[in-house]
């Protein structure tokens, strides 16, 4: 199953840069072994300054970031902690 999560990258009293990314793990279990896999990837970038909020995906094209609040479990916590 896959999932997004979000990542504090920088912050200070200007600026908040969050990293969203797409993780997903995979684990089985046999009779002699259990084994886990992981995968981590980058989705997209959002970029908080002076009221302003915007976010890229990695190809950078503009995503809509209301759409990304419905979407990333966190991100509207994160960016209402975030005053400017």
């Amino acid at each position: 199953m896959t999932r997004l999560r979000t990542c504090e990258v920088y912050r200070d009293a200007t600026l908040l840069v969050i990293g969203i990314e797409s993780h997903e793990s995979l684990r089985g279990l046999t009779k002699a072994f259990c084994h886990l896999q992981g995968k981590v990837e980058p989705v997209a970038v959002v970029v908080c300054m002076r009221g302003a909020i915007s976010a890229l995906d990695m190809q950078g094209m503009p995503i809509d970031v209301d759409r990304l609040k419905t979407t990333v479990p966190g991100l509207d916590h994160l960016l209402a902690s975030f005053s400017v």
